[in-house]
């Protein structure tokens, strides 16, 4: 799913930094992750049951968190978000993944409602 989603961003111009992708090989995750959210404006938090109960997940977004990233929360399937997660997301609305929007119009139009505010 989140190679779905950079996929659909990066055909609307909006560049997205992926772990699988972008860590370059001398690096070890942790540490590539946290570079990556270091250097980025914005974090979309792809929610579902997985995420909820990552640690890494977890740790990720305290990092975006403490570094003041803009967190955006999408939720891939109708799950609630547990009372660790819920204090990072910067603003209580959610985007959800509808079955229907295979472009990910609602995701694109608020990632670039970010961008506009940076």
């Amino acid at each position: 799913m989140a190679d779905s989603i950079c996929e659909v961003l990066e055909k609307n111009g909006i560049y997205c930094w992926i772990a699988p992708r972008d860590i370059r090989a001398k690096f070890k995750i942790s540490h590539g992750i946290k570079s990556g959210i270091n250097n980025c404006n914005l974090v979309v938090l792809g929610f579902s049951r997985h995420t909820q109960n990552s640690s890494s997940v977890k740790d990720e977004m305290e990092h975006a968190f403490h570094e003041g990233k803009t967190i955006l929360p999408y939720r891939l399937s109708p799950v609630e978000m547990d009372h660790v997660l819920e204090i990072y997301p910067s603003s209580n609305n959610w985007i959800d993944a509808d079955s229907d929007d295979r472009e990910y119009s609602n995701l694109i139009t608020a990632v670039k409602r970010c961008w506009e505010r940076k």
